[in-house]
């Protein structure tokens, strides 16, 4: 049955695209991530899988930048509309983000016991108690502050994924500020911060080693100057929606000034407009299977813990990786192109169902209850 357009409008009709969008999103990443740790563990036994395969699979590394797109849209839909309460927003955003945040990073300094390495195993291994003691105060320090970006060693060993996450909470904290301004001045100014980055990662091969030096790379480390780009495309594309306006002159120029920002940096000058290319792709995709009037449960069930399975994943992955080289499975996987292919497919579908499982219990009883509980603030 098709919807009206009174409910293809709704609140609870936005929230189902969202979520179609966001499982498309961890479904890409999940993929991505299976085919390159189990093409890593074929390497050693003389197999991998065929590049075609990991060419079209590495796109999945894509919908990190998805859900910054769907991030800003829905900050923007949610406290765009001039009602603003800081205290309730960052008690929301603090709830989403820092308790699933702090429960895996408990998870990955207690999973070495269980045979499983973590990348927090790895730096601590082979310390003496009183160094170990103070590598694991360093790391929680700056894992409870968001500030593992400051460290090449901590930036993403820590928490799997972390380093997304770190771009997430610099989105949080530059939203109160981007609000205030008009669409034109919001892509302005982040060209603006481009341009300056882009000019830090010329010169900085260039400065002596120090502090400055040291800044300057964390800062490039962090790529915040790339994700905002996207977390800004969500909320432009939200407040044009909503306001159905045309461009002006000034608009025009702030876009031009923005795409001269992803020029000049010359690493970005495929990357970024290939992000682009893929999100619109699954723009298009959401918006044909919800103007098909179905209605999408188990989709959108995956892109309702997307968050939890985010962090999950990398576990499952690796529990099942130890186990096929444990059992000598990995030999079987890689007796033939085919089985690998088929390997891969099988892996990213069981890591992701396994996942969402798990995260429907997290939602339940974790998450729900503390997000209803920040609701108060």
């Amino acid at each position: 049955m098709r919807k009206t357009a009174a409910e293809a409008s709704s609140p609870l009709a936005r929230n189902a695209y969202l979520d179609f969008l966001r499982a498309l999103a961890i479904t890409s990443v999940v993929f991505v991530h299976s085919a390159s740790y189990l093409d890593d563990h074929l390497k050693p036994v003389g197999a991998h899988l065929p590049p075609l395969l990991r060419l079209f699979t590495d796109l999945g590394a894509y919908g990190v930048p998805l859900f910054f797109v769907i991030s800003g849209w829905l900050l923007q839909q949610i406290y765009g509309d001039g009602s603003w309460k800081a205290r309730s927003y960052f008690a929301r955003r603090f709830a989403r983000i820092y308790p699933l945040w702090v429960g895996f990073l408990v998870f990955s300094f207690l999973v070495p016991a269980l045979g499983l390495q973590t990348g927090i195993s790895e730096l601590l291994a082979g310390q003496p108690l009183g160094n170990w003691v103070r590598g694991a105060a360093v790391i929680v320090l700056a894992a409870t502050t968001f500030t593992l970006w400051v460290s090449p060693e901590l930036w993403n060993r820590v928490v799997p994924g972390g380093w997304s996450i770190q771009a997430e909470v610099g989105h949080y904290l530059v939203f109160p500020l981007l609000r205030r301004l008009r669409s034109y001045q919001i892509v302005g100014a982040i060209a603006l911060v481009r341009l300056a980055t882009s000019g830090l990662a010329i010169t900085a091969p260039n400065l002596p080693v120090g502090n400055a030096r040291s800044l300057i790379e964390a800062w490039i480390r962090l790529g915040l100057s790339d994700s905002l780009v996207f977390f800004v495309f969500g909320m432009v594309a939200c407040r044009w929606f909503a306001s159905r306006r045309h461009l002006g002159w000034r608009d025009l120029l702030a876009a031009l000034l923005l795409a001269e920002s992803l020029l000049l940096w010359v690493p970005d000058i495929l990357l970024i407009p290939s992000k682009f290319v893929y999100i619109g792709v699954c723009l298009a995709i959401t918006r044909l299977a919800l103007m098909a009037g179905h209605s999408w449960p188990s989709v959108n069930a995956v892109g309702r813990y997307s968050y939890f399975v985010y962090y999950a994943h990398f576990f499952v992955l690796h529990s099942i990786v130890s186990i096929l080289l444990a059992t000598g499975g990995i030999v079987a996987v890689a007796s033939s192109t085919l089985s690998a292919i088929a390997s891969m497919i099988l892996l990213a579908v069981f890591t992701l169902a396994a996942s969402v499982v798990l995260g429907k219990f997290s939602w339940r009883f974790i998450e729900k209850p503390i997000m209803d509980w920040s609701r108060r603030f």
